[in-house]
């Protein structure tokens, strides 16, 4: 019973440890290809003009937002936070999202 025991933990620790490192192998191919493609979209030799403080909810925290050239949102930083905008530390803000959230004042 104790061999069958230790072969069941063995084999869970086994097939956990594959499963585990094959989904940040996906994470981390997800992450590169991202930042690949954000900054081929995005020059980020070029200034980003900041637009303000929004939120997503009424009485939720402000983040800092700015455009790139390609007059493409991207919320950052918490407000006042964000020194150096790039689609490495920022992320695309969406037009659905900037309906329905908030500029904070």
């Amino acid at each position: 019973m104790k061999k069958v025991i230790a072969c069941t933990v063995g084999l869970l620790m086994v097939c956990m440890t594959a499963w585990f490192a094959s989904a940040k192998m996906d994470v981390d191919d997800q992450n590169s290809g991202a930042y690949s493609l954000s900054v081929a979209q995005s020059n980020t030799d070029t200034e980003w003009t900041y637009q303000g403080c929004f939120s997503y909810f009424p009485s939720g925290t402000c983040y800092d937002v700015f455009t790139d050239p390609d007059n493409t949102y991207w919320i950052c930083k918490r407000c006042g936070q964000t020194t150096f905008p790039t689609p490495r530390h920022c992320r695309v803000l969406s037009s659905q999202a900037l309906d329905n959230g908030f500029w904070c004042s």
